[in-house]
């Protein structure tokens, strides 16, 4: 009976530790989130005539590209917003982190992980990759991404 017990206990205290370590070990991701979001993109600065160059620093890569004609050309840009690093949210989740034994780390981690929308925006260049048309924001739709790749260049 004392053997039972004994090996009862060993395995409830092997859980507790495990478990222990493992919140341990998460301890910080909801932090590192938190403070490594993206920053701001501000449509609003683009304009008309501005070069691709300005555009792409503002936006980053294009997704996709369509040849409309020789003078023409649509690019698609994709870009998140709602994702802005927070050193105040940082240091909620940390204070929390401490209060509750890394506990916080699960919600705290989904709350993180589900900011931010990825948004689309089409820009048309005439032969001079200057701007000669901006499209409205719209909201990304999901497409099929090839296995491995973060991008799809059409």
């Amino acid at each position: 009976m004392k053997s039972i017990l004994r090996k009862l206990t060993n395995k409830i205290r092997f859980n507790i530790m495990s478990l222990f370590c493992v919140l341990v070990i998460s301890s910080g991701c909801a932090v590192g989130m938190a403070t490594s979001g993206e920053k701001k993109v501000r449509t609003e600065i683009l304009e008309v005539g501005q070069s691709r160059l300005v555009v792409e620093e503002i936006l980053g890569r294009s997704v996709s590209r369509v040849e409309d004609s020789k003078e023409r050309r649509t690019d698609v840009y994709e870009f998140e917003v709602g994702d802005e690093s927070s050193t105040k949210r940082a240091w909620l989740h940390g204070i929390m982190d401490v209060m509750t034994l890394t506990l916080w780390e699960i919600p705290a981690g989904i709350y993180e992980a589900s900011q931010g929308k990825t948004l689309t925006m089409r820009i048309t260049y005439g032969s001079d990759d200057r701007v000669i048309e901006i499209g409205e924001v719209t909201e990304a739709e999901p497409r099929p991404q090839e296995k491995g790749l973060s991008h799809v260049y059409e």
